[in-house]
């Protein structure tokens, strides 16, 4: 307690000098801060500046991944089923490897191509047809495709498969909705399914805005109610399944730069895994190539702002070890009295660093928003004294700042303890000594300025 009690008094003594260092050291703390808040912010507004350019070079949303695979299983045995309920496993995860959110996702399946013609065609008609087709499907396929005639297929139990079809594809069945047509393998003619064509379909651009489901890319077939493929085809095996797809839209606006290498890590453990696992792999996730290119320049930044910082750096070193030494100063025959008295050199600076700790946790209040604060004016000027109106840096504190500024504050404290430990080292027979050796040179200044003796006295007292 009596610690405490002596230290809270000599800072009190001294309130206008120590309220000087507590504002150098909080100084020190906003300039350290603002260094990584600065980096990051700009490379944060750089990286989705990037990103966007995706959409205007690709004409595809930053965000977007595609994941397709071939099943290379003759027949839909319980090896891969599993592997295939695996996948979609695997894929469910996919936002959280990568740290995102998803706007939008949706799944496909295709079986084997079969050849179509209508349930009443003759055997020359049969003979002449050459449309091919599979039976395919979407999830959510009511909310994502657009009716342009008929309605949503049922899902029936006489073994009668109600599909949705497109335009293109029932012009080259020749056949219209409401008429019954035949799928049939074409390795074994026992495998035929009897198919009604009860709607027919379009794109619908407003019913997705960031994955919107193009009706014309697999025009070639059959689409059905994703239960139904599960049960009767995925599960039930009736057909074999040769194609997987998942479609995913993520929210790329949410991707930080600390994030980089998860997203990089992620797309990488997506390609390992589908490689080869049911068949031949396409991955496609257009932002890989642009996030890739930001590894390494967060530490090229970081160098750049400390050459920049250094010089206000170095006057800030000098202004807290002059702030210091002059604190210490005032206080070096209190220092000698208690060293006289038996106090030990471990003991004093065990005060003075619990002195500078009191400093440096006030100094980490409030030196990190003001860091915000340097940075914003940072991100809106363009010059020296040259400010323009561009949107300002979205700033926010991490771990990584506070760190830095823990840093900051260690460092400090350590250079103004330099002076506390050198004036330790000094007794109280040695710093009268130093008076001594130092009053001659002080009264050789007063005659040279001219100062009566009465003056003379007060300033030698």
């Amino acid at each position: 307690m009596a610690l405490w009690t002596m230290i809270l008094r000599k800072m009190a003594k001294n309130k206008w000098l120590q309220l000087n260092l507590w504002f150098g050291l909080t100084l020190c703390v906003a300039l350290f801060s603002s260094m990584p808040l600065y980096s990051q912010a700009v490379l944060q507004r750089t990286l989705l500046k990037e990103l966007q350019s995706v959409q205007n070079r690709e004409s595809v949303y930053p965000g977007f991944v595609r994941i397709s695979t071939t099943v290379s299983a003759q027949t839909m045995d319980e090896k891969t089923k599993r592997r295939i309920g695996q996948a979609d496993n695997f894929v469910k995860l996919i936002p959280e490897r990568m740290g995102l959110d998803a706007l939008s996702f949706y799944r496909q399946r295709f079986t084997q191509n079969l050849e179509i013609y209508g349930a009443d065609a003759s055997e020359q008609e049969i003979r002449a047809q050459n449309t091919t087709g599979a039976f395919k499907t979407l999830s959510d396929i009511e909310k994502r495709v657009r009716l342009v005639d008929g309605r949503m297929p049922a899902d029936r139990t006489d073994g009668v498969f109600e599909a949705l079809v497109t335009q293109k594809f029932l012009l080259a069945a020749k056949r219209d909705l409401g008429e019954v047509l035949i799928a049939q393998s074409p390795q074994d003619e026992r495998i035929r399914f009897r198919v009604l064509p009860v709607g027919i379909i379009d794109t619908a651009p407003t019913a997705d805005r960031f994955l919107p489901y193009i009706a014309d890319e697999m025009s070639d077939g059959f689409l059905i109610p994703f239960e139904q493929f599960e049960r009767e085809f995925t599960q039930g095996g009736k057909l074999t399944v040769s194609g997987l797809e998942w479609r995913y839209a993520l929210n790329y606006e949410r991707l930080s730069v600390d994030d980089v290498d998860k997203f990089i890590q992620a797309d990488r453990d997506i390609r390992r895994y589908f490689r080869g696992r049911l068949g031949v792999d396409e991955v496609n996730i257009p932002a890989t190539r642009t996030v890739a290119a930001f590894l390494g320049k967060q530490e090229k930044l970081d160098v750049m702002m400390l050459s920049l910082y250094s010089p206000v750096m170095l006057m800030l070193v000098f202004y807290l070890y002059m702030a210091a030494n002059l604190i210490i100063e005032r206080q070096k025959t209190e220092i000698a009295v208690l060293r006289s008295r038996g106090a030990s050199r471990l003991q004093i600076m065990a005060a003075y660093t619990i002195e500078s700790l009191m400093l440096g946790i006030g100094a980490l209040a409030a030196g990190p928003f003001l860091g915000i604060a340097f940075t914003k004016v940072l991100g809106a000027s363009n010059g020296f004294l040259s400010f323009v109106q561009r949107s300002a840096l979205e700033v926010a504190l991490s771990s990584s700042v506070y760190k830095v500024a823990v840093c900051a504050v260690a460092g400090a404290i350590l250079l103004i303890l330099i002076p506390a430990f050198l004036a330790t080292r000094v007794s109280i027979v040695g710093h009268k000594q130093q008076r001594r050796r130092a009053r001659p040179h002080v009264v050789l200044a007063q005659g040279r300025l001219g100062l009566g003796p009465r003056r003379h006295r007060r300033l030698s007292a």
